[in-house]
């Protein structure tokens, strides 16, 4: 159809309904603009030496620039503010991808490859904001876990604990209160020495059951050493308050101390009560055992084994723990089952007597039947009359004692000072 057409030549304006080119196009001003929409609500603006500008017709806005539909899009969401929404995933590939201020993210971040995360100069990285963020690592741990300040951070807190710990190096924790507590029990092993050093008075006790130390190899042995030059270097305290015991078993107990050894009791000191083969004090023939007070021996029998005896005391007592009428004396022995010759005293007949070798067992308690009296002798100035009174009880067990006069008889010149007199029996007794 005819009609009239415009003819567009330089200066003039023109508004065309379509624009095909077959070569390049060219605005060729700054700050040109190419509008978009009926209502020119879309500008696009040459910015000179800078770039284009997409924005709306006031120049800003918040115009998108879309790919394939208008879920995906570039836009300025605010002043200052750029946004890349996508309706599935964002992919940006390059060798590197650089950012020179803060990055924040709303969502998940997953990466593939090695992430480095750097505080610059003395900068601080941080992972979660709060208590009730998780940190999980699903990775091994290929470097030192080291604070950034001493005795300043903990691993975990008394709320929170850590489960199982498993090392395989030395552990050094300085510093201090250390504090091990286990709801079960606590196992330290080694392969080789185990050793607790501590710098002040120090307890290792339990609070209920008993407290085992030992050596288990074969041939070891359990030894506590104490340093002490002056005083008490080693102490065991039983709980004397509670008359409770301390009690040592052992095949062959040894206590040697280059000093001597001091056992104090409150009460009686008892040592071999049970003993069935034996007890042994002192050591060789060159060595002085002394016992302090008195000393009480009970059984049946007391053995001394020595070259000779001496002893200090005025008297020797025997037979003090005899009921009634009991012999007491000496047995030196003349056979070898060990019966000899006794000295003794006899109390049924008030006499010291004798029996000869072999007679009285070393064994004997029984009332010995005499072989002889011993004899003795009193004195006195006046000529003997009646039955002797120092010893026997009957005029057969006083038979043998013999009496001095010491001074002449003024009744009768026979009798004189010097004469020895004898009891003896006459026909008639």
């Amino acid at each position: 159809m005819a009609q009239w057409r415009k003819v567009i030549v330089s200066g003039s304006n023109s508004e065309l309904n379509h624009i095909t080119s077959s070569g390049d196009v060219f605005l060729s001003s700054d700050g040109a603009k190419m509008k978009f929409g009926a209502d020119n609500e879309v500008t696009l603006t040459h910015v000179h030496n800078d770039g284009l500008l997409l924005s709306d017709d006031s120049g800003i806005g918040t115009t998108k620039l879309s790919f394939g539909d208008t879920a995906t899009f570039v836009q300025q969401q605010a002043d200052g503010q750029l946004g890349i929404d996508a309706d599935v995933k964002v992919d940006i590939t390059a060798p590197a991808v650089s950012m020179s201020n803060d990055l924040y993210v709303g969502g998940d971040i997953f990466a593939v490859g090695e992430i480095t995360f750097q505080g610059d100069s003395g900068g601080d990285i941080r992972l979660g904001d709060a208590a009730n963020d998780n940190l999980v690592v699903g990775a091994d741990i290929s470097s030192s876990l080291i604070p950034n300040n001493n005795d300043s951070f903990n691993l975990g807190s008394n709320s929170q604990r850590w489960n199982n710990l498993f090392l395989s190096g030395s552990i050094t924790a300085n510093g201090g209160p250390h504090n091990i507590d286990s709801a079960t029990t606590i196992d330290i092993d080694s392969v080789g020495a185990t050793s607790i050093d501590a710098g002040a008075a120090s307890n290792l006790s339990t609070s209920a059951g008993d407290l085992t130390l030992e050596a288990g190899a074969n041939n070891a042995k359990v030894v506590i050493k104490g340093d002490h030059t002056s005083g008490t270097a080693v102490h065991i305290d039983g709980n004397e308050n509670a008359a409770s015991v301390v009690d040592i078993d052992a095949g062959v107990l040894d206590i040697d101390a280059d000093g001597s050894i001091d056992m104090d009791s409150a009460g009686a000191i008892a040592i071999g009560t049970v003993n069935t083969t034996g007890i042994t004090i002192g050591h060789g023939t060159s060595i002085t055992t002394t016992i302090n007070g008195n000393l009480d021996v009970n059984g049946t029998l007391t053995t001394i084994d020595t070259t000779n005896l001496q002893i200090k005391d005025a008297f020797v007592q025997v037979a003090s723990g005899s009921s009634g009428n009991q012999d007491g004396g000496l047995v030196v022995t003349t056979t070898s089952d060990g019966s000899g010759s006794a000295f003794y005293y006899d109390t049924d007949r008030a006499r010291w007597a004798l029996t000869k070798a072999g007679d009285t067992a070393h064994t004997a308690t029984t009332d010995i039947a005499h072989r002889q009296f011993v004899m003795t002798v009193s004195q006195s100035s006046a000529v003997p009359t009646g039955n002797p009174a120092d010893f026997g009880n009957s005029n057969v067990s006083r038979v043998g004692q013999v009496y001095i006069q010491t001074a002449d008889d003024p009744s009768n010149a026979n009798n004189v000072k010097g004469d020895i007199w004898m009891f003896s029996l006459d026909a008639t007794d």
